[in-house]
Parts: C-alpha cells; sequence; structure tokens
C-alpha cells in the first residue's frame, strides 16, 4: 500500500513538474485536472503524444496512424512507470524511455 500511494505520489509531483512546459495541455477542473497530454520527440525523430489519466492511473500514448497503446501505472523506484506487460513507458523528468515489442527509444517533451 505504501509503494503504491509513494507511486501515485511520484506520479503527481512529475505531473505538476511537467505542468510548467508548453508542451502540456490539461482537460478537467482546476482541482482534478484529470486529463493530461504531453508531445514528446523519440530518438528516431517520431512525434507521439501521452495523454496521463488521473483515474485509473495509465498512459494513454498515440503513435500515430491508428496505432495506440494504453497502458496501466507499474511499480517504479524512481519516475514514473506505466506498461502493458509487453511495452512499457518510463518518466523521469523531461525525459522518457519507451520500449515497444522490444526496441528502445529515448524520449524528449517538446511543444507542440
Amino acid at each position: 500500500m505504501v509503494k503504491k500511494l509513494s507511486g501515485m505520489l511520484l506520479f503527481f509531483l512529475l505531473i505538476l513538474a511537467l505542468a510548467g512546459c508548453s508542451g502540456v495541455e490539461t482537460k478537467g477542473t482546476d482541482k482534478t485536472k484529470a486529463h493530461i497530454k504531453i508531445w514528446y520527440q523519440r530518438d528516431d525523430g517520431k512525434k507521439m503524444h501521452v495523454t496521463f489519466v488521473k483515474n485509473p492511473s495509465q498512459a494513454i500514448i498515440v503513435l500515430g496512424k491508428g496505432n495506440v497503446l494504453h497502458l496501466k501505472q507499474a511499480i517504479s523506484a524512481s519516475g514514473a512507470r506505466y506498461t502493458d506487460g509487453r511495452n512499457e513507458f518510463w518518466i523521469k523528468g523531461d525525459k522518457a524511455t519507451l520500449t515497444l515489442d522490444g526496441q528502445t527509444y529515448q524520449c524528449q517533451v517538446i511543444e507542440e
């Protein structure tokens, strides 16, 4: 229970930190901020956006061409981690690592 709470706290602290970036879009009332959308650029040059949903805690990653991932939040010692058991998105600050079918990409928050 403590790990889950600390993971959730870390997630919301991360979102608050990123909220100052101009690539961040929030939806919901000032108190709920139910959805937060952040744009990333992968190291292969492709752009994607990730919508972080508060309840249930998940990341919806739109990769383009109808390819969408729904990843649930997982336990992480550092940063915020989302996975579906096969693919993974791990955030730390304004950088992230995306693993798709065994291929790993480094990602950076961008303005969009």
